[in-house]
């Protein structure tokens, strides 16, 4: 086989602590699809395509695996109980930042996103609606460069490793890191957002025993050890809050240590199934207000209206799945701090992200 061809979207690093006698060469698999659990499968296939980053231009698998070498330095100190430096702490959410751009999952998000504003925009005028050209390839791309652009906005979170003491295992899955937002779903009462808004949590599981959570410390408090980036987690909900997550965000497999598992995990499957499939992207189409037509004042509108209007603005975002439980750790501070102009950047970290990328650069 060439050199670099088979190449993962999930690093064998990040699926090796999970593996039969963490040896990095056979792990337990439940297919979401067939509904099927799989003992001992080969780690060599999981998780890989042939070329996803591109075939004659291999920078981009080179450039991964150097930070990958990190990510493994940085977890062998962390499961034998060391500190997380700040120039860790970079590393580290820099790793969960570019895996959550570099999955199957990821690319196949990126073509629904860009499916779903093609059919609003060219919903009048179907036959001017240009054939996609782009392939998986270009997308992985595109969506690396993504990863690369949003690491301003999460060089603020703050950084804590849930120490697993519970007799229940974490779990990870084909789609590992997750984006998501209890201030946005509980107290904004919407499941749109991204990595620059307010109450924002990345996590990722590191091992059976050990996970990461980073989130917006104006929002969310989660006390630790002074001085250790550890929080013992103590109750099996705990744990099962934190792998409802993975259920939520996996695509085709989830993976998991122990045998005797196995329906325990099918069976959490099951219970988000339907959120599952409702995560995908959604449109909206906003039309000038006739009301106010010296103003820049745009709402939404009948279909009648959306196809009538000779000006109209569309907006595509995430629709991202809502679980059913968060870790009693993470907790709402008394007084959230968020920044909000009313405008449609919604609530975010630092004021200056509420002007546009372009106009902060010009400035």
């Amino acid at each position: 086989m060439p050199a670099q061809k088979n190449q993962h979207f999930v690093p064998r690093c990040a699926l090796k602590p999970f593996t039969l006698n963490g040896e990095g060469l056979a792990i337990n698999v439940y297919n979401i699809v067939r509904n099927r659990a799989i003992s001992n499968a080969p780690v060599k296939g999981q998780c890989a395509r042939d070329y996803l980053y591109g075939k004659e231009d291999l920078r981009g698998e080179q450039l991964l695996a150097r930070l990958e070498g990190q990510y493994s330095r940085i977890l062998d100190q962390l499961t034998a109980g060391g500190p997380l430096p700040a120039s860790d702490k970079e590393w580290l959410l820099l790793f969960i930042l570019i895996q959550l751009r570099r999955t199957d999952l990821a690319i196949q998000q990126m073509r629904q996103w860009g499916q779903s504003m093609e059919e609003a925009v060219f919903r009048r005028y179907p036959e001017r609606r240009p054939q996609d050209m782009r392939t998986d390839v270009d997308l992985m791309r595109l969506s690396l460069r993504l990863g690369m652009q949003l690491t301003e906005y999460v060089k603020d979170l703050k950084v804590v490793i849930f120490r697993n003491r519970t007799d229940i295992d974490f779990i990870t899955c084909d789609n590992p890191a997750v984006l998501t937002n209890r201030f946005h779903f509980q107290r904004l009462k919407t499941n749109q957002f991204g990595v620059s808004n307010s109450g924002a949590i990345l996590t990722m599981p590191l091992t059976p025993r050990l996970s990461a959570t980073c989130y917006d410390g104006g929002v969310y408090s989660i006390p630790n050890a002074s001085g250790t980036p550890f929080v013992d987690v103590k109750r099996d909900s705990d744990v099962e809050a934190i792998n409802q997550l993975q259920h939520l965000a996996a695509s085709k497999n989830i993976y998991f240590s122990r045998w005797e598992d196995r329906s325990r995990i099918a069976s959490e499957a099951a219970k988000v199934s339907q959120q599952r499939a409702n995560a995908i992207p959604k449109t909206t189409v906003f039309i000038r207000d006739p009301e106010f037509p010296q103003a820049e004042n745009y709402r939404t509108g009948t279909p009648e209206e959306e196809l009538a209007a000779r000006e109209a603005l569309v907006a595509t975002a995430f629709q991202y799945p809502e679980p059913s439980a968060w870790p009693s750790q993470l907790k709402f501070r008394d007084k959230p701090k968020t920044f909000s102009d009313g405008s449609a950047a919604g609530h975010r970290r630092k004021p200056e992200w509420l002007i546009p990328e372009k106009k902060r650069r010009k400035s």
